[in-house]
């Protein structure tokens, strides 16, 4: 993987900024414009679902574009024991969940060629649900 462009964000503080132009603004100053305001509702819901103070939720890269691949993970978090996180944002309580499959099926694949200890999650806000694909690639939530 090469190395970000952009800085990485700390997810907590992002989470605490309510709105999306304060939002916008912080991602900004990191260099980030990509990811879209409905992307970045219901963070603070996200981080309900993950132990409190996850060291990598400090180091997230938001919006991480990777173009010899055309391909763009919403949030990317990767640990200093080389383990990937890989959140991928919804809006659409309605979301279909064979294309979210479809979806953490792709990444595993991409980000399973850096390393073998990938985490792959989608969170969609409107149903405020959260989705892991598991080593047998079955979705759960």
């Amino acid at each position: 993987m090469r190395k970000p462009i952009v800085q990485a964000a700390n997810l907590y503080q992002l989470a605490q900024l309510h709105d999306h132009v304060a939002q916008r603004a912080y991602l900004k100053q990191l260099g980030n414009t990509t990811i879209r305001d409905q992307e970045l509702t219901g963070l603070s819901r996200l981080l309900t679902y993950f132990p409190d103070n996850m060291a990598a939720f400090k180091q997230v890269y938001v919006g991480y574009d990777v173009p010899q691949i055309s391909k763009e993970f919403d949030l990317l978090l990767v640990s200093s024991d080389r383990r990937i996180i890989n959140i991928e944002l919804k809006s659409d309580a309605d979301y279909p969940e064979d294309k979210v499959r479809k979806q953490l099926v792709s990444n595993h694949y991409y980000l399973s060629q850096v390393t073998p200890d990938v985490e792959l999650y989608t969170y969609n806000s409107d149903a405020n649900r959260l989705y892991t694909l598991t080593p047998t690639g079955d979705l759960v939530h």
